[in-house]
């Protein structure tokens, strides 16, 4: 009987030692894992940048295009260069939001700040580049968006490029 108590209390202490390792293996391979995530997002990340910073700069031509053939139809008669106008429009309209889906698809989004809003928050990572400034006798607007010239594009919470606004000042 003795030798029998002996053997389960061996036999305890092995799955004891069996149920550690197993747990420790557990744990590594939790760890290995995500270390696998990570080297695999930074990798796509690495490889994709210089594709999306060239369709960001693309996406903005497109943007001032269409918002200059914009402006040109508000102006024009009727005829055939607003006919021509108008398709132009279609088109860059097409164009821009092609490459706006294709940005989605890579995982940039696309934000554009409202005006009114402060151009900075502290401790949060600036979002906004300041083109210039406008005077303003309000000193509630100081520091205020008055226009935004061009959105901003993020990718995985990282600002890549802010948006481009005008911001008031106090004299």
């Amino acid at each position: 009987m003795t030798s029998l108590v002996g053997k389960n209390a061996q036999l305890a202490q092995r799955v004891k030692e069996v149920n550690s390792a197993v747990s420790a293996h557990e744990t590594i391979e939790k760890r290995m894992g995500a270390e696998i995530d990570k080297y695999k997002s930074d990798f796509y990340a690495t490889l994709a940048m210089p594709f999306i910073n060239q369709f960001i700069t693309l996406h903005n031509m497109l943007l001032k295009d269409l918002n200059g053939c914009e402006e040109e139809l508000a102006e024009a008669g009727e005829g055939a260069e607003t006919a021509a106008l108008d398709e132009l429009y279609s088109t860059l309209k097409f164009y821009v939001e092609t490459t706006e889906g294709a940005l989605s698809n890579c995982g940039v989004d696309m934000f554009t700040p409202e005006v009114g809003t402060p151009a900075s928050i502290p401790n949060e990572q600036p979002k906004c580049s300041v083109l210039k400034t406008i005077d303003t006798e309000d000193p509630a607007q100081r520091g205020m968006i008055a226009e935004v010239r061009s959105c901003g594009y993020a990718y995985n919470g990282k600002v890549l490029r802010p948006a481009k606004v005008i911001v008031y000042k106090t004299k």
